[in-house]
């Protein structure tokens, strides 16, 4: 009886993964970039804007980190997004 039901749970778990296989997920990727000035309050709208235009990616989730250096002056942010791919 046990073994007919762990038959079940294996098979079941295949079947799972076929599907997620044929949906066309492959998984996730990231991107990164640096972009001029602080992230601020509304940093992750804003790297999800930039990264939108430099790529042409849809449906990213970002973050974003003010970069610890400033170069003549300039401050950076760094935004860190990812996507399915």
């Amino acid at each position: 009886m046990v073994s007919c039901v762990l038959i079940l749970l294996v098979l079941h778990h295949v079947k799972a993964k076929e599907g997620e296989a044929a949906s066309g997920t492959t998984g996730v990727c990231e991107l990164a970039n640096e972009f001029p000035g602080k992230c601020g309050n509304d940093g992750i709208n804003v790297c999800i804007n930039d990264m939108q235009k430099k790529h042409q990616k849809e449906n990213l989730r970002c973050e974003c980190f003010d970069h610890p250096t400033v170069i003549f002056g300039w401050k950076k942010r760094i935004c860190k997004c990812r996507y399915n791919c």
